[in-house]
């Protein structure tokens, strides 16, 4: 065997150990970045789900909650449909199921819930940005109602809209009245604050 000979055999020997060696490379690497790319992709989806979620989906002005009524609901529904989307209809589901169209509220894995030192109403404040200072005021006594259950009442409305909301809660003969009644008692509440409302 000549050197020339030689020195191409050894070349090409080294060539192929070197192609194997890259081979076995791609194949560990290959399960790596797929991994990665299904990472990624759960990622995506989850940010697009909850994305979808905070805008109502296929839905977007509809807002779902529990049955059943209480101040920071009914004061919730009228903010909502008052202030955040004129076109809201809502949808009741059962206590413990979790509702399954439109924009979630009231409800314990809302966005748009009650937390231990906010209403629902608050939330609703909050997330959409609303600086209206009679709203703050009427959410300071929403918040006087529903958080401050066992302290002693700091607005001087309170009293008064908790006995107007349960009177509402109990008369009507179903959803659509209570919202209807609630809807007009806010109104008017709203409509009699002055643009500065007193705090205490």
């Amino acid at each position: 065997m000549t050197r020339e000979t030689f020195s191409n055999a050894t070349r090409l020997k080294g060539q192929k150990v070197l192609n194997q060696s890259n081979r076995r490379r791609k194949r560990s690497v290959t399960p790596l970045l797929k991994c990665i790319l299904v990472m990624m992709l759960l990622i995506v989806g989850c940010f697009i789900k909850s994305a979808s979620a905070a805008s109502g989906g296929d839905e977007p002005h509809v807002f779902s909650t529990w049955e059943g009524f209480e101040a920071d609901k009914c004061a919730s529904i009228w903010l909502i449909k008052r202030f955040v989307d004129r076109e809201a209809s809502f949808r009741f589901f059962p206590k413990e199921e979790t509702p399954m169209a439109g924009i979630p509220f009231d409800t314990p894995d809302a966005q748009l819930r009650r937390y231990h030192n906010r209403s629902t109403f608050e939330s609703i404040l909050v997330r959409y940005h609303i600086a209206d200072r009679k709203l703050i005021h009427l959410g300071r006594i929403v918040h006087d109602i529903e958080i401050n259950l066992w302290e002693k009442k700091v607005m001087p409305e309170t009293a008064k809209v908790q006995e107007a909301l349960a009177g509402i809660i109990k008369n009507a003969k179903d959803n659509e009245e209570v919202i209807e009644k609630t809807m007009e008692y806010f109104d008017a509440f709203y409509g009699k604050l002055p643009a500065e409302p007193k705090s205490p």
